[in-house]
């Protein structure tokens, strides 16, 4: 029996939506058109914002609420 396999549940869209307005909240709102979407290899953060600091609390945040890997922050800094 193979004791290596990932048990852990991907989220689900509902549950992602949540997690968005929670990082905008955090965020106060610094960051445009936030979109969390899964890939097979994480999580992918898009959108846009002013600040580099903006970003930073997005990718804590998500990596604080969910448990599963950033596979990429490609929320763009303007």
């Amino acid at each position: 029996m193979d004791t290596n396999l990932d048990t852990t549940l991907s989220p689900s869209a509902a549950e992602l939506a949540v997690v968005e307005a929670q990082i905008l909240c955090r965020s106060s709102g610094r960051i445009r058109n936030l979109r969390l979407s899964l890939c097979d290899d994480g999580l992918v953060l898009t959108g846009s914002t002013q600040t580099y600091f903006a970003k930073q609390i997005a990718q804590h945040s998500a990596m604080q609420m969910l448990d599963v890997p950033i596979f990429a922050n490609d929320i763009e800094v303007r």
